[in-house]
Formats: structure tokens, C-alpha cells, sequence
């Protein structure tokens, strides 16, 4: 990207005052002869970063001003996040496509589209436009916020999407790893959703039962007697204690220990070789016998 902005210099301007679309107007009546300024960042509907050729974003910053807006230039060497970076987007890309990537696991949201990847097969495209295309802040923390997302935590540095946070989606409670006095809530936090996880699971068909009676019936595949042993009953007889200790004392299992059975279930699943789509069956069967598939969601199964 350094390179990229030597070969076209630019320079980036945050601006407030005007709309998306009154600003997207400025953009275009300041871009001439083949020397652009666009928008690169929508951070919140207060804050937009706009991006370009120095005496375009100059123009357009004057526009803005005429209009009651405010304009603050950023500290930056190049126009990023704009066109004038697709020299540094194409070797990006040459890079990206020497790797293979694997279906993810959880949910990643593409800020240049303010919504999910659908597949591994987006990476390298979503992230070479990345680089060119405007950062979709506003619309991808609004996405989460309407999918019912109710609790955030910013990994980086000091407070900065913490504060954006705030103003795009204040409903939304957001902690900054970086701050000793959050860090200190966030673990309150997450004691009390342990504790309400655990609730959820009373009066319900217990899991760990399933797992062992499950664990039992399963047809066998491998009659290798030393892996039997290593990858079934051990595995089998540790669950199998557990319960009684869980029993021994009146009370629910906790999620720990269920995760506890259901890897144990995997065990005996590898170790007697059954077929990967009885395996999936088997786990669905449990997950709605005990109407817990919400509390695993995360689980790997296979």
C-alpha cells in the first residue's frame, strides 16, 4: 500500500456536517480529469473518511465547508481504501491465491459489503476489494445490531470502535480489552451467561444420559482391541463416573461437563469408525432430544 501511494499520491480527509448523499455529490463534482476523491470510510452517520488526489480531496473539502460541514486532514502517507490502491490490491491478491482456506467456523463479517462471508470462496476476492473498496463500518456494526448481537468486545488498542459503537448502535454493550475496568465487567459478565447457560439445561433430557446410552448402542467398525480401549472405554468409563458424581449430589450436569460427554461421544464415534453421516444424525438426535442445539451451536461435530 506504501508503494501504491508513492506510484499515486493521495490524502484522506475526515469529514461531518452533510449526509452519505449529499457528500457522495461533493466526491464527484471534485473528481476531474481522471484525479478522483471518494468515500473510504463510513464509520458512523456523524463521521465519514474521504479519499483521493490531494487537490481533489482539497476541492471536495471546500465544498463541504460551503455547505456547513467540517473537514480535518488525517496523518497519512497515501490515499487508502480508494482506487488509487489497486496496484497494492493485485499484488495482494496474487498473494491471497497461494493458500488454501477452509469453511469457517463462525460468522465474519465483510465490511465491504456489510455482510457475512457465505463461503471460503469469497476470502480472497472480499479482501483484495478491501483495500480499494470504502470501509462499510456504520452498515456492518447496524447488521449485527439487527441480528440481535447485544454484547461486543474490541480486541485492539484504546477505544476507538468502542466509541463508534456507541453512535451506531448504542444498544449494543461494548467492552474494550484494553481497559483493566472493562476487562473486570466483561468477566462478570460472562460468569453470569455461564450460570444462565447452566439454567437453561434443567428439566430437560439430560445430555450426558444420551451420550452414554447413545456411546453403547452404536454399531462397531474397529476391532483393534488396544484402540478400543484407548478410544471407547476409557473415554466411556470417565463420563460414566462423572455421571454418578452428578447424580450423587441431585443437580443438572453443568455445560463443561456436557461438552465433556459429547467429546467423549466423539471418541467413540473415531475409534469404532461409524460413518461421518450417522455421526451428524446421532448428534441432531441428542440436540433435540434435549432441546439443547442453541447451547451447542458452536460444537464441532465431526
Amino acid at each position: 500500500m506504501k508503494e501504491a501511494g508513492v506510484k499515486a499520491p493521495g490524502t484522506m480527509a475526515a469529514v461531518s456536517g452533510v449526509s452519505q448523499e449529499a457528500l457522495m455529490e461533493m466526491c464527484k463534482k471534485a473528481s476531474q480529469d481522471g484525479k478522483i476523491v471518494v468515500l473510504s470510510n463510513i464509520n458512523s452517520k456523524d463521521q465519514i473518511v474521504i479519499s483521493g488526489h490531494k487537490e481533489n480531496v482539497e476541492k471536495a473539502c471546500d465544498l463541504l465547508v460551503g455547505e456547513g460541514g467540517t473537514a480535518t486532514f488525517l496523518k497519512v502517507s497515501a490515499a487508502f481504501h480508494s482506487p488509487l490502491m489497486n496496484p497494492a490490491a493485485s499484488d495482494f491478491s496474487e498473494e491471497l491465491v497461494k493458500y488454501n482456506y477452509n469453511q469457517m467456523k463462525r460468522t465474519v463479517i465483510s465490511n465491504v459489503t456489510a455482510l457475512p462471508y457465505e463461503s471460503e470462496k469469497e476470502i480472497v476476492n472480499k479482501l483484495k476489494l478491501q483495500i480499494i473498496s470504502p470501509v462499510m463500518w456504520k452498515q456492518s456494526m447496524e447488521y449485527l445490531r439487527d441480528k440481535g448481537v447485544e454484547v461486543a468486545v474490541e480486541m485492539q488498542p484504546k477505544t476507538v470502535l468502542k466509541n463508534l459503537m456507541r453512535k451506531n448502535a448504542p444498544e449494543i454493550k461494548t467492552y474494550s480489552f484494553d481497559r483493566n475496568a472493562d476487562v473486570q465487567s466483561l468477566k462478570e459478565f460472562i460468569s453470569v451467561m455461564n450460570k444462565e447457560k447452566n439454567n437453561k439445561t434443567s428439566n430437560k433430557t439430560n445430555v450426558v444420559d444420551r451420550c452414554l446410552a447413545i456411546a453403547v448402542c452404536t454399531r462397531n467398525y474397529n476391532w483393534n482391541d488396544e484402540e478400543y480401549t484407548a478410544g471407547v472405554i476409557n473415554p466411556y468409563r470417565q463420563i460414566k463416573s462423572m455421571r454418578e458424581k452428578i447424580e450423587s449430589e441431585n443437580r443438572e450436569p453443568t455445560y463443561d461437563e456436557m461438552i465433556s460427554a459429547l467429546n467423549m461421544l466423539k471418541s467413540v464415534f473415531k475409534t469404532k469408525k461409524v460413518p461421518e453421516i450417522e455421526q451428524k444424525e446421532r448428534f441432531e438426535q441428542i440436540f433435540n432430544e434435549t432441546g439443547t442445539a442453541e447451547l451447542f451451536i458452536d460444537f464441532s461435530i465431526l
